[in-house]
This record gives C-alpha cells, structure tokens and sequence, in this order.
C-alpha cells in the first residue's frame, strides 16, 4: 500500500517541490514492487492460511456435522474479493509498465490504462481499512485494542488525497489564469 501511495503521490508533490521532479521515472519500478509485494501477500495467504480453499477465503469454514460450508465472518469474504479485483488490476498495471506496452498500446492508450492506478489505489485502502477497523470486532469475542497501524494509515490516506486535491486545484487556478477567466 504504502508503495502505491508513493507511486500515484509523486506526481502531485512535484507539483509543489521541484525536486521531486527527479525522483519521477521511479514510479513505474514503485507500482510494480508493490505488485509484487501485494502477489506475494495473496500467495501467502493462499498457501498458508486459506491453503488453497477458496470457500475460506471468502468467510466460510466446513461445518462437518452439516456437511457443507457455513458463513463465519460477513465482511470478510467482501474485503478478500476487494483485494482480488485490487490484485488482478495491479498485476495488469504491473503487466504493462514497460516502454513496450506503451509502444504497443500508443501513448493515450497506455495513460488510459494506467489511470487504472487510481482505483487500485482505493481498493486498496477499502481492503486495508476493513482488516485495520472491522475484521476483529465480533460479538462473539473481547474487542481488541486498535491496531497501532491505524492513524498510520489514516494519514497516508488523508496525505494522499490532499496532494490530489491540492494537484487538482492547483493546475485549475495555473488553467483558469492562462485562459483568461479570472475574476468573472
């Protein structure tokens, strides 16, 4: 996540420190280490904890005396099939961070598809907010303490949006001087 972060964040800090500037061909290596972070996580809990039951990852378990699978966890299911979709999108974004995609796609073409990064950007966060926020609480046990990752990634997430924003609003007012619109 925090590799995503940087990589759609870079963009709009250049806007404001120039020497940002350099360190912006980096962003195509950060998107895809952070694909293969987030595939290494998805193997991880595939091999080792869901072990290849694909009915656990979504939130079910085997009920032996009933003989079928019964929902134990609501949530949990939908937050896995957010971080399916995110991870399918990475590993297509992934797929095509390269001059040879971008020559083979056309450079509008590939800027289309990698605009993809900001919806993987909020599946991501929708992902990781359930885990941080929701998964451990049940009426069925003691609420835990909060996660010592929450205001952490609360304020990656503010950090990013505000540079977006301020990205935003800023090449609006650069756009609205140059065309000649102010003060209408």
């Amino acid at each position: 996540m925090v590799l995503v972060a940087l990589s759609i964040g870079l963009g709009p800090l250049a806007r404001f420190l120039r020497g940002v500037v350099r360190v912006l061909p980096f962003r195509r290596e950060l998107g895809i280490y952070g694909c293969l972070l987030a595939s290494v996580h998805a193997a991880v809990i595939l091999i080792g904890w869901v072990q290849w039951d694909l009915m656990r990852l979504f939130g079910f378990e085997w009920h032996p005396e009933l003989l079928t699978y019964v929902m134990l966890q609501r949530g949990f299911g939908l937050a896995n099939a957010i971080g399916l979709a995110a991870l399918l999108l990475a590993i297509l974004l992934g797929a095509t961070s390269s001059d040879f995609a971008m020559r083979r796609l056309g450079v509008s073409g590939w800027k289309f598809l990698q605009m993809g990064v900001l919806p993987l950007w909020w599946l991501t966060v929708a992902h990781v907010a359930y885990f941080l926020f929701m998964h451990f609480l049940s009426f069925h046990r003691a609420t835990p303490p909060p996660n010592m990752l929450q205001p952490w990634f609360l304020e990656l997430v503010a950090a990013v949006f505000a540079l977006r924003v301020a990205a935003y609003v800023d090449r609006a007012r650069k756009r609205e001087i140059s065309t000649g619109k102010r003060g209408r």
